[in-house]
C-alpha cells in the first residue's frame, strides 16, 4: 500500500514537469552531470563512478554501466522537459531498471570484498528507480539542482537482518533488504577561476523499514577542467547514518575522471 502511494505521488510529480514548453541548449559545463539537463544529442560522458552517458537528442540521456552488465543488466534515461520562465529553470525525470539479483550474489563471500553473507539465498529482484529532477542556472557560471527519487525492489525482500551496514552502501542496498528509499539531493557547482570548479552537494536518503533510518552525505569537489571534455576531481565525502548497531559518522576520500566526447 505505501509503495502505491510512493509511485502515484512521484508520477504525478512528473505529469506536472511535463507541462511546460520546449527547451534550448545548456551554456554551462558541470563537473558531473547531476542536473536536469540532459546531455547534448551525440555526446558521450563517463565517470568512473558515473554511468556512460549518451545523447539521443537534446532531451533524452541514455545510461548504462556497460562494464557491469555481466554481473549486474541496467538501463537507464533521463528525460529533460522544457523550460519555462526567463529559460533558467529546466525540468527532468530518471528512470531505470537493473536486474538486481547477480549484482547481490556478486557480493556474496566470507573473504575480503565479502559484505553480503553467502549463508542467504538471493531472491529474484529488480531495483526500480524513478525521480525528478530540477536545475537553476543562476549563471553562465553556477548552477543549483534539487533531486528528489525512489528506489524500490520488484521481487521478494532479503531479511533485514542481513544489511550491509556501510557507509555509502547501506542506503542504496537497502530495497533489497528492507523497504523503499527515498532520497532528496541537492547540488551546486561553478566555476572559481580559470580551469577550476567546485561542486558541493548534501543528499539525503530515507530508508523507510520499521525504523526511522536518517542517512546524509555531505560532498566536497573541487575539479581542474583541462578541457570542457576532461575534467579531474577531488575531495572528500562525509556521511552520517542510523545503521542497526548504532550511529556513526565517516570521511571518506574521493578521486573522479570526467570526459566527455562530441562537439561542442
Amino acid at each position: 500500500m505505501k509503495k502505491s502511494k510512493y509511485i502515484l505521488s512521484l508520477t504525478l510529480l512528473v505529469c506536472i514537469f511535463y507541462s511546460s514548453y520546449a527547451s534550448d541548449t545548456l551554456q554551462f559545463y558541470p563537473i558531473l552531470n547531476k542536473t536536469a539537463y540532459s546531455l547534448k544529442a551525440k555526446h558521450w560522458n563517463k565517470g568512473f563512478w558515473e554511468p556512460l552517458s549518451y545523447g539521443l537528442n537534446n532531451r533524452i540521456e541514455i545510461q548504462s554501466y556497460p562494464l557491469l552488465l555481466p554481473i549486474m543488466p541496467n538501463l537507464g534515461f533521463k528525460i529533460s522537459y522544457p523550460k519555462i520562465g526567463n529559460d533558467k529553470f529546466c525540468f527532468s525525470s530518471n528512470h531505470s531498471v537493473t536486474y538486481y539479483t547477480p549484482w547481490l550474489k556478486f557480493w556474496q563471500s566470507t573473504g575480503t570484498g565479502g559484505i553480503i553473507t553467502p549463508q542467504i539465498s538471493i531472491p529474484t529482484q529488480l531495483l526500480i528507480e524513478n525521480g525528478v529532477s530540477i536545475s537553476y542556472l543562476i549563471n553562465p557560471k553556477h548552477i543549483i539542482t534539487h533531486n528528489l527519487n525512489l528506489n524500490f525492489v520488484w521481487g521478494q525482500k532479503i531479511s533485514s537482518v542481513y544489511t550491509v551496514d556501510l557507509p555509502i552502501i547501506y542506503p542504496r542496498f537497502a530495497p533489497a533488504f528492507i523497504e523503499p528509499v527515498i532520497s532528496f539531493k541537492t547540488n551546486f557547482q561553478g566555476k572559481i577561476y580559470w580551469r577550476f570548479q567546485y561542486l558541493t552537494s548534501a543528499d539525503y536518503f530515507y530508508v523507510n523499514g520499521p525504523e526511522f533510518n536518517n542517512f546524509i552525505e555531505n560532498k566536497w569537489l573541487l575539479a581542474y577542467a583541462k578541457t570542457n571534455k576532461l575534467k579531474l576531481l577531488g575531495g572528500a565525502i562525509i556521511t552520517y547514518g542510523q545503521y542497526p548497531f548504532g550511529n556513526q559518522t565517516n570521511i571518506i576520500p574521493y578521486m573522479n575522471v570526467v570526459y566527455t566526447i562530441g562537439r561542442k
